[in-house]
């Protein structure tokens, strides 16, 4: 695979313990580049399609650019219905992002 062909994210739950020392979770978007696997986490406050559009955007800036294509499970976030036989519905709102980028 070229260089700045291809990248993957996906969430995570990552946990700390906050000044009480009350074990606590939060979601954080994990970003990796296909072939240097150059690597961007990002914290959010909500695993939801403003914490994921947000820190996809910090991503494309901290690489310096986008990627052709992206891999990415099955994340709720971004489909949210179909199968592999009749297609998959993705997130309205992650279409209009990928076809303003497209244009960028």
């Amino acid at each position: 695979m070229p260089p700045g062909k291809q990248s993957q994210f996906d969430w995570g739950i990552f946990s700390y313990l906050d000044s009480r020392g009350t074990k606590r979770n939060i979601p954080g978007l994990y970003v990796t580049l296909g072939r240097s696997r150059k690597s961007y986490l990002e914290f959010a406050l909500s695993a939801d399609i403003f914490g994921l559009m947000t820190a996809l955007l910090n991503a494309f800036f901290y690489f310096g650019g986008l990627t052709d294509v992206f891999l990415i499970d099955h994340m709720k976030t971004v489909v949210i219905g179909g199968n592999t036989k009749d297609g998959w519905e993705f997130n309205s709102q992650v279409a209009d992002l990928a076809n303003f980028l497209d244009g960028c």
